[in-house]
């Protein structure tokens, strides 16, 4: 080996020692949240403000085009077809940027997943872009943040966050549209009539407020073939919802005496709960009318 290579490569190791080794100034991110039957993965890199003017400084509100997180560009991906901001977005991976505004953000979704920050950015292989709101946080973000909150029945809200700036955009997933295909195909197409099935159709339209009548004929044919205590605790809470006062408190007493009978207590008090509350309300209602 030659005496200048040695050189060259004990210069470099001795270069490496010398150094000192730091974490990154933007620490990398990688979550994936389930809502729905949806799994939405979201990879970023989150700055620091350190001190620094975010938004409307570093952040600028001049229509620029911004990398929403540093380093490579921030990606979400979709398990499947869902609505974002108001806008269908097909299953995929993009990029995901944003043009930062005082009093109105524009979001952006780009096919192109490979770019470092803008760097190649083409407005032609946008696959949407829409606008979400700005809100002032109680509290202040030291680092970038990108989260998916309040996740209610098959839908939820992504946050972009930082200083004390926050914008949030909603996410509506064809969760629903799954559920009730299934349930026609099941129930409706093919006949089906087992206790569980009917009872699990109920109790999807009593909580997702669909047609009650539907719900209650459902339940009905459930706790005719089996009078199981929490069959007919569903059963009364539906007749209720209905309209349908005296039934449902019968329909709770048995729950209650099935729970008693089947050594479940805790069931059985929740039964009496139900009743309880249900003649305070027709009591209330009453005087109401007089």
């Amino acid at each position: 080996m030659k005496k200048p290579l040695i050189l060259a490569l004990l210069t470099a190791s001795l270069s490496a020692h010398a150094q000192l080794n730091f974490p990154p100034a933007s620490p990398e991110a990688h979550f994936t949240q389930q809502v729905g039957f949806a799994r939405i993965t979201v990879k970023y890199e989150r700055p620091l403000a350190r001190g620094r003017k975010i938004m409307g400084g570093l952040v600028p509100y001049n229509g620029e085009l911004w990398r929403t997180g540093a380093g490579d560009c921030s990606t979400i991906k979709f398990s499947e077809d869902l609505t974002i901001g108001g806008q269908k977005v097909p299953a995929g991976n993009y990029s995901l940027f944003s043009i930062p505004a005082a009093d109105e953000w524009t979001i952006v979704l780009n096919r192109d997943t490979t770019m470092h920050g803008t760097g190649g950015y083409d407005q032609a292989k946008d696959l949407v872009r829409f606008k979400a709101k700005p809100e002032t946080t109680n509290r202040f973000y030291e680092a970038f943040t990108i989260e998916v909150q309040d996740i209610v029945k098959n839908n939820a809200n992504l946050y972009l966050t930082w200083e004390n700036t926050s914008v949030k955009i909603p996410i509506q997933t064809t969760t629903d549209e799954k559920i009730m295909a299934d349930i026609k195909k099941k129930i409706v197409d093919e006949k089906g009539t087992r206790p569980m099935l009917l009872f699990q159709a109920a109790n999807y339209y009593y909580e997702n407020d669909k047609d009650i009548n539907q719900a209650l004929a459902w339940i009905q044919q459930t706790t005719a073939q089996e009078a199981k205590a929490n069959f007919l605790l569903t059963q009364a809470r539906i007749q209720m919802k209905a309209g349908k006062h005296s039934e449902a408190i019968e329909s709770a007493k048995k729950s209650a005496e099935m729970a008693r009978a089947d050594k479940n207590e805790a069931a059985a008090k929740i039964a009496e709960a139900f009743i309880a509350d249900m003649n305070k309300m027709h009591s209330g209602a009453m005087e109401h009318k007089h």
